[in-house]
């Protein structure tokens, strides 16, 4: 009998014959056990836990927003040769790609670490924010807080964000593709 709970753990209720001695232990190989033995005539129940088995799962989006690289805290000719081109005072644009990745325990029902499609809704509730905005002017966290629109710091954003909407710690990972040489992975380190 399984004994299910939501700590990634599952109990396995297993029934043994005694047979001359009262403590009996049972092995299986791979479990992480804490035995006990419940007498019962003839059987005696064994309690065991099991840990569950735990996967990465990621989803890919993409959006597209334009922005300038610049601090305020700089000169314009210290910001010119730090950022070059993308310190142009017209901005420029990409065409991002993000990978959310989540780490979790397989639940023992469903079979799932978490539902696709929640994590779809919560990537797009997020992603409906910045996709074709200009990061500097459109998203407050940029434009109040005089954050630089790096890509290190959009991955930052994208992180906070959605840690806000998905449960317990199973956000891993959010990796942000500028271009397709330029990626940026955050971990909410």
């Amino acid at each position: 009998i399984d004994l299910i709970a939501n700590t990634g753990v599952m109990t396995r209720l297993v029934f043994i014959e005694i047979v001359a001695k009262r403590n009996v232990h049972k092995t299986d190989s791979g479990c992480k056990r804490s035995v006990s033995v419940v007498e019962s005539g003839l059987v005696a129940a064994v309690a065991y836990t099991m840990a569950r088995p735990r996967v990465y799962l990621s989803r890919t989006e993409t959006f597209s927003s334009a922005h300038r690289l610049h601090c305020a805290e700089l000169s314009d000719e210290e910001n010119k040769s730090l950022y070059g081109k993308c310190n142009s005072v017209n901005g420029h644009g990409h065409n991002y790609k993000v990978e959310v990745t989540l780490f979790g325990p397989v639940d023992a029902r469903s079979g799932m670490v978490y539902d696709l499609a929640l994590l779809k809704t919560c990537m797009q509730d997020v992603l409906v924010q910045i996709d074709h905005r200009n990061i500097d002017l459109d998203i407050p966290y940029f434009r109040d807080n005089k954050v630089v629109s790096t890509t290190e710091n959009v991955a930052i954003w994208l992180w906070q964000e959605l840690k806000q909407r998905i449960p317990g710690d199973l956000l891993h990972e959010v990796c942000v593709h500028e271009t397709d040489k330029n990626i940026f992975r955050y971990r909410g380190e």
